[in-house]
């Protein structure tokens, strides 16, 4: 609840708060999907990355090029989606752990 308190504080400009909070909110979703314990699924997969597209399309009408940075990168290009294809879960990766695979 604070989370979101804080982010339509601190993080929508006056111009786009919902296409802000969208975006935030998406994000948030998708990064405890991939974090979960439990195996992938080739279907988990690509509903994740179908969701990380849609995500990043907004992200990228909001921010533009100065927006991607490298974990944005990574989930837009679809390099999470094939590290997940080969070790079907990244919750045995620390953050080192996952930079490591690029």
């Amino acid at each position: 609840m604070y989370f979101y308190r804080i982010i339509i504080f601190l993080l929508t400009p006056n111009n786009q708060p919902a296409a802000y909070k969208l975006c935030i909110d998406t994000f948030r979703c998708l990064m405890v999907k991939v974090r979960q314990k439990e195996p992938f699924s080739d279907q988990d997969i690509q509903s994740f990355q179908t969701s990380v597209d849609e995500w990043y399309q907004l992200w990228m009408r909001l921010e533009g090029r100065e927006g991607c940075m490298n974990y944005t990168h990574l989930l837009g290009a679809g390099h999470v989606a094939d590290m997940l294809f080969h070790h079907r879960n990244l919750y045995v990766f620390s953050n080192q752990g996952w930079e490591a695979l690029n």
